[in-house]
């Protein structure tokens, strides 16, 4: 529950619906497999870099340096911040990281992806609190 805490309000059961039931024979696969891959990229240098850059701006050269530091040369290409508009800021609401299809290491599965772009180069962090589902 403290890594998908949508699911107390049943969001869960509509992102299966919606993503999870053509790729996985169950709910419990999916999500299991989805909490090893965030397992992955939570042990990884880019939640301390997001953890260091909280409340202050990041880069999408800087998430893409700690994405190849982690998963390997040319993984950071296929990542790409969501940002939005806030008053003078622009604000990173996300981080998008492509995988290919099959089965391994979050390293094989971004090795499987294309590379891609992304029209957020840069934001706010947001307030210097960090998600404590990523923590755990």
């Amino acid at each position: 529950m403290a890594a998908m805490p949508a699911a107390r309000s049943g969001f869960d059961r509509r992102l299966w619906l919606k993503s999870g039931s053509c790729v996985a024979a169950s709910a419990e696969a999916y999500y299991g497999r989805s909490l090893d891959l965030l397992d992955q990229l939570n042990a990884s240098p880019v939640l301390t870099l997001l953890t260091r850059k909280a409340g202050g701006t990041v880069t999408l050269a800087e998430v893409r340096a700690a994405v190849d530091t982690a998963f390997g040369a040319g993984a950071g290409e296929r990542v790409r911040l969501t940002c939005r508009k806030a008053g003078n800021r622009t604000v990173v609401t996300g981080l998008t990281i492509g995988i290919g299809a099959g089965e391994g290491t979050l390293t094989t599965l971004i090795a499987g992806a294309k590379p891609t772009t992304s029209r957020c180069t840069e934001g706010w962090t947001g307030m210097p609190t960090v998600d404590r589902a990523a923590l755990q």
